[in-house]
């Protein structure tokens, strides 16, 4: 009688998620959160042990490492590597937890560096600016001892994750800080991305890890003050018109910014009646998402 109890109760639980899901529209932050629970299960379910992982540290924090994931027969693709960041508004989730969208790009040949950092509230932009550059010349270290020296680095991520990817792409000021060529990287796909901080909510995780807005730490944590007079590095950025966490003005601004002064790849897709975490379901599903960012990778690959 107890596990009839305990199946009903099941049952029950399952009907009213499903509920919850049918009747709450997109477009808010509960709908984003009701949807967490069958993203993770598509996730979980996706193919994410068909590569080497190996795990490697760039500081003393439990937080500064990231993970190497190649394919099993060693990467066909010589001229570039993937930097993943994951999303999780700056203060959730780990590389481990995103095997699969490195998976993703294993089957496709390229070597994937997923980075973790330190994270808000403990840590704002400073300290987690400090990690991506630590973790930069990491990899640049062990794209050495992977016999890939040359490959150029095609940078991208979810939410946070993308924001932190296009600080990479487009603060060139760091890259002459640390030495590396200023071509080094080859292009930068941004799925929910807070790309123009100043058309994001006002909320407290963005002021954990940006500060005020207008002060300088706010500007730096803001890839759209760092583009230059003219850019040409292919993107590929996807939103949800719909999307519950990042409204989709902090990705449209950034890209009214850069048109005029863009030339070369640049893909930009407002996807319709799309929430947050229908940007990020390229990782599960062959959907628009997915095919887009194919056809991007196809497009802006190295000739």
């Amino acid at each position: 009688m107890l596990l009839l109890w305990i199946v009903l109760a099941l049952i029950l639980a399952f009907l009213g998620y499903l509920f919850l899901l049918a009747f709450f529209p997109k477009g808010n932050l509960l709908q984003e959160f009701i949807a967490l629970p069958y993203f993770w299960f598509k996730v979980w379910d996706s193919p994410r042990d068909q590569m080497r992982v190996s795990k490697h540290s760039y500081g003393q924090h439990s937080r500064q490492y990231l993970l190497c994931c190649e394919p099993l027969a060693g990467a066909s693709n010589s001229e570039e590597v993937v930097v993943y960041y994951h999303g999780g508004g700056w203060m959730l989730g780990t590389p481990e937890k995103f095997q699969s969208n490195a998976q993703f790009f294993v089957d496709r040949g390229y070597t994937v560096f997923v980075p973790s950092y330190r994270r808000i509230p403990f840590f704002s932009y400073p300290a987690i600016n400090e990690d991506l550059e630590a973790s930069l010349l990491l990899i640049e270290e062990l794209k050495i001892k992977k016999k890939l020296p040359a490959a150029r680095l095609l940078v991208g991520g979810m939410s946070a994750g993308a924001n932190l990817a296009a600080l990479i792409a487009f603060d060139r000021k760091r890259l002459a800080r640390l030495a590396l060529s200023d071509n080094l990287i080859s292009g930068a796909f941004l799925f929910g991305a807070p790309l123009d901080l100043e058309g994001m909510y006002t909320s407290l995780p963005l002021y954990w890890f940006a500060g005020k807005k207008n002060s300088d730490q706010f500007q730096q944590a803001n890839p759209a003050f760092h583009l230059l007079e003219k850019e040409s590095l292919p993107i590929c950025c996807i939103h949800g018109d719909k999307d519950g966490m990042v409204p989709v003005a902090a990705a449209s601004k950034f890209i009214e910014k850069i048109k005029p002064i863009h030339s070369g790849v640049l893909h930009f897709k407002i996807l319709d009646n799309s929430s947050h975490i229908d940007s990020a379901s390229w990782v599960h599903s062959d959907n628009a998402v997915r095919q887009s960012l194919i056809q991007w990778l196809d497009e802006s690959a190295p000739r």
